[in-house]
């Protein structure tokens, strides 16, 4: 009855409308990252049909997201497109996008076991070097949950496009758009019809986030998330829905209580606490990609790579906490909700989601190396004691 109660109150008219326009913005955007050029890379992940050569990848998705967001901009501007579209119709789209992250996971599901696309699995049928011991459980129900929400296939990739790559664009791009239309509303909710200058960092901070994010693209495919993450739940719906409509969550704060301001100590806390675990964080990543790429070069010109035998870095960054980089990540989400409405619990739920994110997924690292590095894994763990904040945890 509620069910029927809901679809009846929908306005149809609306409903096409809302429809039309997601589903073109996510064309345009689909089509610029098959068409639009870029430099074409080795990643460190082997490619499966020739293990002698990686996968390539092209780097095409900060010309992509600017120009999609600029597009955008220009549609709004021109009158084509309200400023607020993803707030005014902000239910719609992310049951839009709940729609096609479910979609998108089972039909991967599927396509893994009608097609044997696991990497290795045993005659029992149990995958071979599984990311988490759980996707072999003997309890079938609990197996297929497993397989389902972490994904089976690894790494789908067609030539130089890659799934993971696509779907972290898209986060990226409908994120920025979110944020964009949410602080449009706030505007329309003041009396002076401004910014608040807490509206305006919290924009900066975000965006330089993903503008940077997809700058080192080319650091990012020696990730764990291009090299161990597989296609599953997790990552299509995750990427569809948390990614790009619950990262900004922020945004929500500041249209919810439009005139509030913002000291000038709090936004100065919210810029160096954000750009703090900035450096951590991207100091940490970038590290990790010059030793895999050249194992030799001192990162920076004059930090020396030392190693567990040859294997495992442990200095620099890596010498201070064993995911340092998590730290960092805690704390350019802290930074941004300092920067929109503080005082609002909503500020703050993208912090605790990334914490209880990296505490977790710490752990699952810790043990999926130790299985890869077996003894040098125990001795890197006596160097360096602490897992994500030095001197604390």
């Amino acid at each position: 009855l509620l069910a029927s109660e809901m679809l009846d109150a929908i306005d149809s008219g609306e409903l096409i409308y809302a429809a039309g326009v997601w589903a073109a913005i996510y064309a345009a955007f689909t089509a610029l990252f098959f068409w639009f050029p870029g430099e074409e890379i080795d990643g460190y992940v082997p490619d499966p049909a020739n293990p002698k050569r990686k996968l390539r990848y092209r780097l095409n998705g900060l010309a992509v997201f600017l120009v999609t967001v600029l597009g955008y901009c220009c549609a709004c501007a021109a009158g084509f497109l309200p400023w607020t579209l993803f707030y005014t119709y902000r239910w719609y789209f992310i049951n839009f996008a709940n729609v096609v992250g479910l979609v998108g996971s089972v039909y991967f599901y599927v396509r893994c076991d009608r097609s044997g696309a696991v990497s290795k699995t045993t005659k029992a049928g149990e995958i071979i070097g599984a990311p988490w011991p759980v996707m072999n459980h003997p309890n079938g129900a609990i197996r297929f949950l497993a397989r389902f929400f972490f994904g089976q296939e690894a790494n789908v990739h067609w030539d130089v496009f890659d799934v993971k790559m696509y779907l972290y664009l898209n986060g990226a791009l409908v994120l920025m758009l979110n944020i964009i239309s949410f602080a449009a509303q706030q505007a329309t909710l003041r009396k002076d019809q401004s910014l608040s200058s807490g509206t305006v960092v919290y924009i900066v901070l975000f965006g330089w986030f993903l503008v940077e994010y997809l700058w080192h693209e080319y650091v990012h495919v020696y990730t764990w998330d291009f090299v161990g993450e597989n296609t599953g739940f997790k990552l299509w719906w995750g990427c569809f829905v948390v990614f790009a409509y619950f990262y900004p969550v922020g945004a929500w704060a500041t249209v919810s209580n439009p005139e509030f301001e913002h000291s000038t100590l709090v936004l100065v806390a919210a810029v160096v606490c954000f750009f703090s675990g900035w450096m951590l964080s991207r100091g940490a990543n970038n590290q990790k990609w010059t030793f895999k790429t050249n194992p030799q070069k001192k990162f920076l010109g004059f930090v020396t790579p030392r190693t567990v035998h040859g294997n495992v870095l442990c200095s620099g960054w890596w010498g201070v906490a064993r995911h340092v980089n998590y730290f960092g990540e805690m704390l350019m989400s802290v930074g941004l909700a300092l920067a929109a409405d503080y005082t609002n619990p909503l500020a703050w739920l993208y912090t605790v989601y990334y914490v209880l994110l990296l505490v977790t997924r710490e752990r699952d690292d810790d043990w999926r190396c130790e299985q890869k590095y077996g003894p040098e894994w125990v001795e890197y763990r006596k160097r360096v004691p602490y897992r994500i904040v030095p001197y604390l945890y």
